[in-house]
Parts: structure tokens; C-alpha cells; sequence
């Protein structure tokens, strides 16, 4: 009988404070006379603590081991400049960007500093000698990402329209600084929605959607990303080969 009676107490006093919810089947949960529920690892059922039950500032720098930020955790993103014709290039990379591949199809094209003023940041900024020639340059990088918002800049000639550098990647640069600058040219930035008039192909476009999907991304950056899948890469080479600019307005359209 005084059994009974003291197990109802302690129930009556659990549910009073709030402490029943969160008593587990376990032997590792305790609570202090003060009202307060200590809980071990073991007392926490798999899958019991989500991303919905976390506060946003729940998760702070301290309290990630070291040894639990890896390489593998590290989200990266690729950016690529493709030019032809022998342009000289002026590049600017994306924030937190790692050390380029510079390759050239004809000869090796001396690196250069821009001849600019000291920017007061450390956004990787070069130049890529012009030849003059037919050759072919190409930039790539690989970068932390986060935005999720591929950004395309074209350098152009004003008189013809023609493309003479494409600077492509999943992000845009720091204060929307131009990607690609060739002297005499123009440089203009570029989004999916501009890619409108370039006839990609509904199959194309399924297969960007079922992408989209599966890896989360935004789906207003289709074209984009049905270019890329199309192409097994950035679209810079293929929008440099195929598109021109239209300069009564400005528009990026396919080649006649």
C-alpha cells in the first residue's frame, strides 16, 4: 500500500515539473531536486534529436570537434573561363577560391598582376597575356560555395557582338565585380533567364528538373543547370562556340 502510494507521489511530481515527457526507458536519465533532467547519449532514442529540435543557435563554432570538420564537409562549387582569338583576360575569381589551372592550347601565356588599384581584399585578381593568335585559354578553380546562384560573364566585342570570353560558375563574385574583363570589350553578367532564346531542349530541361530535385538547388536556375548537365560542364566553352551577342539589345542568342 505505501508503495502504491509513494509511486503515484513521484508520478503526480514528474508531471507537475514538466519532467515526464523527457524521462526515457533507460537507466542513464536522472534529474536534480532542483527540477533539472540530465540525459546521456544512451538515453536519446536514434533519430530522437533533428535539425526541427534544434534552436539556430544551438549549434555554436565550439561545440564542433575539430576533428569533425573535414575536407568531406566542406562544400565546394568549380568556376571556368574559356576565351578564344588570343584574348588577353583580366580574372576575378569567387570569394575563398583555391589556387587556378591555367592552361593555354598554343603556348605558355605569361601570368600577370592587374594593373589596378589595391582592392583591400584578398579575391584572387591576374591576367592572362593575350597571344593575338587563334589559342585557346582556359581558367578553372574550385571554391567554398554556399549561394547557390550560377552567374555567367560575357566579354564582348561592341562593333560585332562576337564572344571573345565566358566566365561561368555556381556563384557570383564579390559585388558583382566582373568575372572576365578583355581589353576593347564589354563585359556583361548573365543569369538562366537570359538563356531563354538559346532553344535548350525540353529533354534537357526534364533531366536539369530531375537534378534540381534530388540535390536541392533552386529551380529558377534550370537553364542553367540544364546547360551544364548537357555539356558535362560549365557552359562557358559552348556559349564562346555558339552564342553571340545581339546589340540592339543586349541579349544573349544562338549563333544564326
Amino acid at each position: 500500500m505505501m508503495a502504491d502510494v509513494l509511486f503515484w507521489s513521484i508520478f503526480a511530481l514528474a508531471v507537475g515539473t514538466g519532467m515526464w515527457g523527457a524521462i526515457k526507458q533507460h537507466g542513464h536519465t536522472s534529474a536534480t531536486d532542483g527540477g533539472t533532467l540530465s540525459l546521456s547519449a544512451s538515453s536519446l532514442a536514434d533519430g530522437a534529436v533533428t535539425a526541427a529540435k534544434l534552436a539556430s543557435d544551438a549549434v555554436t563554432t565550439a561545440k564542433i570537434l575539430d576533428a569533425n570538420v573535414t575536407a568531406a564537409k566542406l562544400k565546394t562549387a568549380t568556376g571556368v573561363t574559356s576565351s578564344g582569338a588570343g584574348a588577353r583576360l583580366d580574372m576575378t575569381l569567387n570569394a575563398k577560391s583555391f589556387a587556378p589551372s591555367i592552361t593555354n592550347t598554343a603556348s605558355n601565356r605569361p601570368i600577370e598582376s592587374q594593373n589596378a588599384a589595391d582592392p583591400g581584399n584578398a579575391i584572387c585578381r591576374f591576367s592572362v597575356a593575350g597571344s593575338g593568335g587563334g589559342d585557346y585559354t582556359t581558367v578553372r578553380w574550385e571554391y567554398m560555395t554556399s549561394t547557390d546562384d550560377p552567374t555567367v560573364w560575357i566579354a564582348y566585342d561592341p562593333a560585332t557582338g562576337e564572344i571573345r570570353a565566358v566566365w561561368a560558375s555556381d556563384d557570383p563574385t564579390r559585388n558583382d565585380e566582373p568575372g572576365v574583363k578583355v581589353p576593347g570589350c564589354l563585359s556583361k553578367k548573365f543569369k538562366a533567364a537570359d538563356f531563354a532564346a538559346l532553344g535548350i531542349g525540353q529533354g534537357d530541361q526534364d533531366a536539369a528538373a530531375a537534378m534540381i530535385a534530388a540535390e536541392g538547388l533552386k529551380t529558377k536556375h534550370l537553364l542553367y543547370r540544364a546547360l551544364q548537365l548537357r555539356e558535362g560542364d560549365h557552359p562557358a566553352a559552348w556559349l564562346r562556340d555558339n552564342c553571340k551577342i545581339k546589340l540592339a539589345n543586349g541579349s544573349l542568342i544562338k549563333n544564326a
